[in-house]
């Protein structure tokens, strides 16, 4: 069976200015769990998607910036595994 996702809003700042986001719950405990890995706020990682982000949405740079770290630390694991 397919639950369907709430959306959670939280304010988030991008050089100075406040913005609201809306991700899942498991995308923001995502977001906590990579800036606690990389030494960043959840803020300052979200402005460095910002700056890269092109023509997608900020919720949707973020999604795919939280699928990329994970996706590296899983080619990361695979590859310790194989050598």
């Amino acid at each position: 069976m397919h639950q369907a996702s709430s959306l959670i809003s939280r304010n988030i700042r991008i050089d100075g200015r406040r913005t609201s986001v809306r991700l899942e719950e498991s995308m923001w405990e995502a977001l906590q769990e990579i800036g606690q890995r990389q030494g960043v706020s959840v803020h300052a990682f979200c402005e460095a998607v910002d700056r890269e982000r092109g023509s997608l949405s900020l919720t949707a740079a973020i999604r795919v910036a939280i699928l990329r770290h994970y996706r590296r630390l899983a080619n990361v694991a695979e590859a310790a595994g194989s050598a």
